[in-house]
């Protein structure tokens, strides 16, 4: 017992991180949970200063949020999502989403006894939370036949409750169920036939215990169309054309704007682009017979598709003269479907007769990878480009390799058959200069005098699009520098550096909140291509079953500017800029060593600090050794190694350095005034080009 207690002691130790010399950022407030995780339009809301997070005892926290005004939620509100801030004198949090809806809501506790459980109605919202290892169990009563539809609000509400839903009689017979997946919350449709008291069980199986597993239900009732038909919801199509009017509004306003479907939270939604094909979707009608016939296309085109069962392969049959570039695009799982498709492309001899052959010509499962190690695009909708060698009847055939028996639903797909149009779609977040899963935390950012931040951007590629994409950030202030930068002809992710002039102070009426855009633009031939990257935020690193980041679109890319906490260190990469505000660039040959200057700026509480500079990110296959400055030092060389086969381009160049400082001590009781933290600190970026001559 002792050694086991030991050992809860030490992983306490290094989850809170309660050493003196705790690895850790300047401090930030962090907001981990809400006490109520929505309200109804046009009605006041039960007051959100019952929060859970880190440093928010500072100061009682204010909460920001376009959609809250003096208790009460606005009138003219959408239902949907939107986001809202803690800020106090450490900056502004991270985000944690807030569900608008046109029901009333309600926060119960569901009892964990069938014969004791609360009462319910129909068409309400009704807030609770997960018994550890237990179950919550609700009563409701029907007055004659209907169609059930529950709808349950955990993981799109940043919670970490993933809920099992069933319904049983009073003879506890299941009647339905329906779970929630990893990044999907559970929704159950049922027809139930006897006008009786049921039972509606919640719980989570997987309870891994923390502060925040609360969720939210609302049970009510659907016409029979929804339930009977195989059509139900929305087409795929319309979805796609909705979320990419979400994303446009979020990528280039800066005013409020409308709340967010739950449905496109998913941080894998931001990388889709319009619909380029302007001819009206032809709809796919299922067939139950073991050899369904192929639907004869006309392409370019768009179709909506339902995969009916699991296995379920759908065939499109479309002519293509010799030579001609053909793009595939299957979009599903990105507009909120669970769904994993995967297509094969068929030449046909004698389409649709009695000696019909088919010689398999292309296949593609996933869309290629995206991200790295602070955040994951794991998109499994498909995307295929080929040429065709012959003219004639090409067939493609898709498939939902997910297992979906216990979707309330048949998942939707839309497929679109395009000639190539090369482009890309970016991604950006706020990011932790630990390149650890583990060790991501909520995303919240202060760039403080002399601090700095970083900013990942990521890009997902379309129809062989393989240029470099030059990115610009927008909204900065003169005395905040960087936010240029590049992703390279062989890559797909890059950090941008921002960092404050440490020689420039914050002017007394600046605006302490920023609102950020990154775009990017790229030339493919004679045309400009440019897009505008959707925010992501990252909720929290799992220290459990599941090893990504839980994480999320947001609404804007938020970022504080403190003028009064200094930052005790600043890290600078190459020769001092002959103007401020220039990017630095070097150039180097594939081959040779580059000697990059660092240079250090010293404060109180990071004078007598050692520091030590590793790379954080850099070109492709390119190497140095770690570099260690003595107390004091103020410069130093950072010795690149690159390769003579190092790819040819342009590249961005960061460390990340580590230094023990002292911080003034967040409590005020506590006896020392100061905090002695292991500071982790990105530096500055420069641009290199690499190249075979100078």
């Amino acid at each position: 017992m002792r050694s086991k207690a030991i050992l809860i002691a030490i992983f306490l130790h290094w989850i809170l991180g309660l050493t003196s010399h705790a690895v850790a950022q300047l401090p930030s407030p962090e907001l981990n949970a809400l006490g109520q995780l929505g309200g109804q339009i046009d009605q006041p809301i039960v007051p959100l200063d019952k929060a859970a997070g880190q440093n928010l005892t500072e100061s009682v926290p204010s909460f920001s949020c376009s959609a809250i005004k003096d208790g009460k939620i606005a009138g003219d509100l959408q239902p949907g999502v939107v986001q809202v801030r803690a800020q106090n004198s450490l900056g502004l949090s991270n985000s944690r989403n807030f569900l608008v809806t046109s029901q009333p809501w309600a926060i119960i506790t569901g009892n964990e006894s069938q014969s004791t459980a609360a009462g319910i109605s129909l068409d309400g919202m009704f807030q609770d939370e997960c018994p550890e290892r237990g179950r919550n169990y609700y009563r409701f009563k029907l007055d004659r036949d209907q169609n059930i539809e529950i709808e349950s609000f955990a993981h799109s509400l940043d919670s970490r409750a993933q809920l099992n839903l069933s319904i049983l009689t009073t003879s506890t017979t299941k009647i339905a169920f329906a779970n929630a997946t990893n990044d999907r919350d559970a929704v159950l449709r049922c027809k139930l036939l006897a006008n009786i008291e049921y039972t509606l069980v919640a719980h989570d199986h997987l309870y891994r215990g923390g502060p925040d597993y609360r969720y939210a239900i609302c049970v009510k009732s659907v016409s029979d169309d929804l339930i009977l038909k195989r059509s139900a919801g929305k087409a795929a199509t319309a979805c796609w054309q909705e979320l990419c009017s979400q994303i446009a509004t979020i990528q280039t306003s800066s005013q409020p704007h409308k709340p967010i479907n739950p449905q496109y939270l998913l941080p894998r939604c931001s990388l889709v682009r319009p619909p380029t094909v302007d001819k009206a979707p032809s709809v796919h009608e299922e067939s139950s017979a073991p050899n369904a016939v192929a639907v004869t296309v006309e392409w370019p085109t768009l179709i909506d598709g339902v995969f009916d069962a699991n296995d379920d392969v759908d065939m499109f049959d479309f002519d293509c003269e010799k030579d001609a570039n053909v793009v595939i695009e299957v979009v599903s799982q990105r507009i909120g479907q669970l769904t994993d498709s995967t297509m094969v492309v068929y030449r046909v001899d004698n389409p649709k007769m009695p000696n019909e052959k088919m010689n398999r010509l292309a296949e593609n499962d996933d869309l290629p990878a995206t991200g790295n190690g602070e955040m994951r695009f794991a998109i499994k909708d498909s995307l295929l480009t080929f040429r065709a060698p012959d003219k004639g009847t090409y067939r493609l055939a898709v498939r939902n390799q997910q297992n979906s028996d216990r979707l309330a639903t048949p998942p939707r797909y839309a497929v679109e058959i395009r000639q190539p149009k090369p482009g890309f779609a970016l991604a950006c977040h706020w990011a932790s200069p630990v390149r650890d899963l583990d060790q991501a935390r909520m995303s919240s950012n202060t760039i403080n005098l002399g601090g700095s931040a970083l900013l990942s951007v990521h890009a997902l590629r379309f129809d062989g699009f393989n240029s470099p994409i030059e990115l610009t950030v927008s909204g900065l202030p003169e005395d905040i520098r960087g936010g240029a930068g590049i992703i390279a002809i062989d890559q797909n992710s890059t950090t941008l550096s921002l960092w404050h002039d440490a020689q420039g102070s914050v002017p007394a009426t600046s605006e302490p909140v920023l609102s950020l855009h990154v775009a990017g633009q790229s030339k493919v031939g004679e045309q400009m291509l440019a897009s505008v990257a959707t925010p992501v935020e990252v909720i929290w690193g799992l220290i459990d079953t599941f090893r990504s980041p839980i994480a999320r679109i947001t609404s804007d890319l938020l970022c504080t500017r403190s003028a009064s906490r200094t930052c005790p260190i600043t890290i600078e990469l190459g020769p001092t800029a002959t103007s401020p505000g220039e990017p630095i660039v070097m150039s180097c040959i594939r081959g040779q060593p580059l000697k990059v200057p660092i240079r250090v700026t010293r404060r109180e509480g990071g004078v007598e600090a050692v520091v030590l500079v590793r790379l954080r990110q850099t070109p492709t296959k390119t190497t140095a050794a770690e570099v260690k400055l003595e107390a004091k030092s103020t410069e130093g060389t950072l010795e690149l190694q690159i390769p003579k086969d190092a790819p040819i381009g342009e590249y961005l160049l960061s460390t990340l350095c580590e230094a023990p400082v002292s911080i003034p001590n967040l409590d005020p009781a506590a006896k020392d005034k100061t905090t002695k933290i292991s500071l982790q600190l990105p530096s500055s970026c420069i641009r290199l080009r690499i190249g075979d001559a100078p």
